[in-house]
């Protein structure tokens, strides 16, 4: 069995995530590819977020209301965390009224979009605005 080496740029990836978190670079990142890959993707993890990495859950915060500072987080894991129960209500808000819209046009099957679908803008601004109270503190 042949082990596969990196690409010059994961290595230089790996150069660069190993000395912004001021750990030494371990020689099997620069000699085996899947180690490499995951040396960058656990440092990815515990460097400052990128405002180019989590753009869609900051417009998404900023879509219902809560104010997004990322230089507040340490890690990008940490801003994860911090994100997950906003999307897990976010997620269930919209299940929920995608069910109600269902049962209001007597629609027995599941749908195959998960975007709910609605009939007016009024609907539309109506919907948002619960979502934004429910996000509320």
């Amino acid at each position: 069995m042949t082990i596969r080496p990196p690409t010059d740029r994961m290595i230089d990836c790996a150069k660069r995530n190993a000395k912004a978190l001021g750990i030494e670079l371990p020689q099997k990142a620069i000699e085996e590819y899947i180690f490499c890959k995951w040396f960058n993707l656990r440092c990815w993890a515990l460097l400052p977020p990128l405002y180019r990495y989590v753009c869609d859950e900051v417009e998404l915060c900023e879509h219902l209301g809560i104010t997004v500072n990322l230089s507040e987080f340490k890690s990008r894991l940490e801003f994860e965390i911090w994100f997950a129960p906003i999307r897990a209500r976010y997620e269930a808000t919209v299940l929920k009224i995608d069910e109600l819209l269902q049962s209001r046009d007597g629609v027995s099957e599941a749908p195959k979009k998960s975007k709910p679908r609605h009939r007016s803008v009024s609907y539309i601004d109506s919907s948002l605005n619960r979502i934004r109270n429910r996000f509320k503190h």
